[in-house]
């Protein structure tokens, strides 16, 4: 399956605009208490032209058009969940890139680690269903872990 381009970049753009308009009052009061990289982003999200954004949320209601479609055959998609292994240490959680566009359409997704890397950290398999699929996408989740002997 292919997904319309620019998906994960639009839900970069709508969350940064929509966190600083929702957390504008608790960055006055509490700015110095944000890291630097979550100052940033929300200062991003400020100085988000309104067309960028309007056309943002275009480019989501297009995504989601697309899904039924693209769930007509499937209960569930098979994606990778990141690129490579868990990241060393608790300061991130690794890239949200292939989830970004999942979460822009509101597919409800699932990632099971099976495998491991370099590193002995996990290697995840992304489960996507199609919005408001949530049950099936647990079942089968479920039959995956009992199938791989998680």
């Amino acid at each position: 399956m292919e997904l319309p381009a620019g998906l994960a970049e639009a839900q970069g753009v709508i969350m940064s605009a929509e966190a600083a308009a929702a957390l504008r009052e608790e960055r006055q009061r509490h700015g110095d208490r944000m890291s630097e990289v979550f100052r940033s982003f929300l200062s991003e999200g400020e100085r988000c032209p309104p067309e960028r954004l309007r056309e943002a949320r275009e480019k989501a209601e297009q995504g989601r058009r697309e899904l039924p479609r693209m769930f007509a055959e499937a209960d569930v998609l098979l994606t990778i969940g990141a690129a490579g292994e868990a990241p060393l240490g608790l300061e991130k959680t690794g890239d949200p890139a292939f989830c970004r566009a999942w979460t822009l359409l509101c597919c409800p997704c699932i990632s099971l680690p099976v495998l491991t890397g370099p590193a002995g950290l996990p290697v995840g398999l992304q489960l996507v269903a199609a919005p408001g699929a949530d049950d099936r996408l647990l079942a089968v989740a479920a039959w995956i872990e009992r199938e791989l002997g998680g």
